[in-house]
């Protein structure tokens, strides 16, 4: 019998109905209110308070309309009637309480104190008659043992229903097998997530890649005639011409396509026809410039990024080391600073790059002399060097070979400059001056100062090195654990090829990376209100948070990595008991985070599986797999199991 479908809204409470006219006519009639047709017995109910109570409409339907939705929603056990029946009882007191006494002549009955045909007391005969749970059991059951159960009322034919504990020891999760597209991680730029994840060698590798012209240019010639430096990030353009003496910004439209950006009319600064290069700090909020004659100054845009803002605010003097400086690179920590001197006469008779010291943070009047470099007198003519942030590399240009020359040092020790590898961009330029090397390790553009008057665009293949890059659990990766107990063990499925790979996990929905041991756990990456944080101490048992240098979990992950107390290898994890692992929230992230040293050769990760114990789950049994079945007579119910169990049955 199907059920009658409840009205989308409830008209105007019915007028009192007259006595003695069935209330199923009356509230059908005005949609009122619809009944469960299980639950029939609360018609009298109701009617008994229309009928009788002296109340408003507006009282009854509410009160109506609540016991209905409760009765639509309940299932068909005797049970839930019971429920019913003692909802009815407190909706009686309600309505009594607020109609006052009954009309003088009604006849009590056991539980409303109203007599009707549809009255409560059907109700309780009908609870009675049908009698609820008859019996009701837990038991450890042996294999083909058989147990009996009395029932309270006899019956023809009792319901049993049965479930099974089923322990969840040693399960296997193997949800963080990376799927063929990668919709389970997230990856950071450079990494890729195909079945795999490892560097991608599409996005540029080493300094030392190699390197080809992307057929990308952009004609800079309404600047001037000398087009010579340049500096740019995914936002803006800078370049400086020595004729007019102009450092220039263009808006980078297409971070990859140089030849699309567009000049940014008006956000320019004169630094005269002396300026010989220059650079800016990567907030794009101190301007560095040097001249001709061995000099060197510094401007605060008080607006990032707008030359218009520029102000002067000191001037150093580096004439000792050179009267012609060509480039200038500052350091994120915002006191070393590199120039690059085009002379070869004294003071050092030498081409070379120099290494100063701030004393005050981009306060070029507090320069000092670190150290300078071997000759670059046969490397470097007539160009300009860029120093990388991590002060392990440089790149050159050499005018007299048309080519991009790339340096090794040890560690920002310019006493060890040495020339690496070139590549020729003569194809595109014969007059190659100033070039820029992308922070992400992608690209190079190089200007040309002269007839072309442009900027040219290359490419490097291979993976991005040198660079903690990593990978964390998308919402699809993530793993439900509300009911797991612990972890007894993880294995990361993984080709290192000789380079790095760590791992970290989150159970408070990312909020925190740890990585476990058998010293306990440590935290090593955290959003802390917006602010991501990674554990600079070294001391594993000790957490010192310090902001990450670009504000992303990414990011953090990468700082941290810088410290080894962070870093939890494959067979580190592997090697951990089963006290020894991850702390379990209702939730548990995946954070993998890899490092190569070789453009042409990437680590490789594929999954991880897991082996846990989980909360013992409560599965139905079934007849005739599991137990079996019978009542020898109306007043009892035999179970036989067929297996070892913990069984749960209710008879009905």
């Amino acid at each position: 019998m199907p059920k009658p479908t409840k009205p989308s809204a409830i008209d105007a409470a019915p007028e009192p109905p007259i006595r003695g006219v069935d209330p199923r006519t009356i509230f059908a009639t005005k949609s009122a209110v619809w009944i469960d047709y299980q639950h029939d017995d609360l018609w009298p109910y109701m009617t008994a308070v229309v009928d009788y109570a002296d109340l408003s409409n507006d009282y009854v339907d509410a009160q109506l309309t609540l016991v209905t939705d409760q009765a639509v929603a309940a299932s068909d056990s005797a049970a839930e009637a019971l429920d019913y029946r003692n909802e009815a009882e407190v909706f009686r007191d309600e309505t009594v309480a607020a109609a006052g006494s009954l009309p003088d002549g009604t006849i009590n009955d056991s539980i409303t104190t109203l007599t009707d045909t549809w009255s409560s007391q059907k109700i309780s005969d009908t609870i009675s008659s049908e009698g609820g749970d008859k019996a009701s059991f837990t038991a450890s059951f042996s294999e083909n043992e058989q147990k009996s159960f009395p029932l309270s009322i006899a019956t023809q034919t009792p319901i049993v229903n049965i479930y099974k504990e089923v322990p969840q020891i040693g399960e296997s999760n193997n949800d963080w097998s990376v799927n063929a597209d990668g919709a389970d991680y997230d990856v950071e730029s450079g990494l890729v997530a195909n079945g795999t994840i490892e560097f991608d060698s599409d996005v540029g590798g080493a300094p030392q890649s190699a390197w080809g012209y992307d057929s990308i240019s952009l004609d800079v010639s309404g600047l001037g005639s000398s087009p010579a430096d340049l500096w740019y990030d995914n936002e803006n353009l800078y370049v400086l011409d020595t004729g007019t003496g102009t450092i220039s910004a263009y808006d980078v439209v297409d971070y990859d396509d140089i030849s699309a950006s567009t000049i940014d009319s008006g956000n320019s600064i004169n630094v005269t026809s002396q300026a010989r290069g220059f650079t800016l700090n990567a907030a794009k909020t101190v301007l560095f410039v040097v001249f001709s004659g061995g000099s060197i100054k510094s401007y605060s845009l008080s607006t990032a990024g707008d030359l218009t803002t520029a102000v002067d605010s000191g001037t150093g003097d580096i004439s000792s080391e050179g009267k012609l400086p060509q480039s200038v690179d500052i350091m994120p920590d915002g006191v070393t600073l590199y120039v690059f001197d085009n002379s070869t006469a004294v003071p050092l008779s030498k081409r070379s790059l120099n290494k100063y010291t701030l004393s005050v943070a981009n306060d070029v009047s507090t320069i000092s002399l670190v150290a300078t470099s071997p000759s670059l007198n046969t490397a470097v003519n007539d160009g300009r060097m860029q120093v990388l942030p991590d002060e392990s590399s440089a790149f050159s240009v050499d005018r007299s070979s048309d080519s991009i020359k790339f340096f090794t040092m040890s560690a920002g020790d310019v006493t060890t400059l040495t020339e690496q590898t070139s590549f020729s961009v003569s194809a595109q330029s014969t007059t190659p001056d100033g070039l820029h090397y992308r922070d992400d390790q992608r690209k190079i553009l190089v200007v040309d100062i002269g007839s072309a008057d442009a900027v040219f665009q290359y490419s490097t293949t291979g993976y991005m090195n040198d660079e903690y890059l990593s990978a964390i659990t998308s919402t699809a990766g993530q793993i439900d654990t509300e009911y797991w107990l612990d972890i007894n063990s993880m294995t990361a499925s993984e080709t290192l090829n000789a380079k790095e790979i760590y791992y970290s996990f989150s159970s408070d929905d990312k909020v925190t990376f740890k990585v476990p041991s058998a010293s306990g756990e440590r935290s090593i990456v955290r959003d802390n209100a917006g602010t991501w944080e990674y554990n600079s101490n070294a001391t594993f048992g000790v957490e010192t948070w310090t902001a990450a240098a670009v504000n992303t979990a990414f990011g953090a992950l990468s700082d941290a990595m810088g410290i080894a107390s962070n870093q939890l290898t494959g067979s580190s994890l592997a090697a951990l008991l089963d006290s020894e692992q991850i702390a379990l929230g209702d939730s548990l992230d995946l954070a993998v985070t890899m490092r190569t040293d070789n453009p042409a050769v990437t680590p490789v990760f594929s999954g991880m599986a897991i082996n846990y114990d989980a909360s013992t789950l409560n599965v139905l049994a079934i007849n005739g797999t599991d137990y079996i079945v019978d009542a020898p007579d109306t007043s009892a119910v035999r179970v036989k199991a067929l297996a070892n169990l913990n069984l749960k049955g209710r008879i009905i």
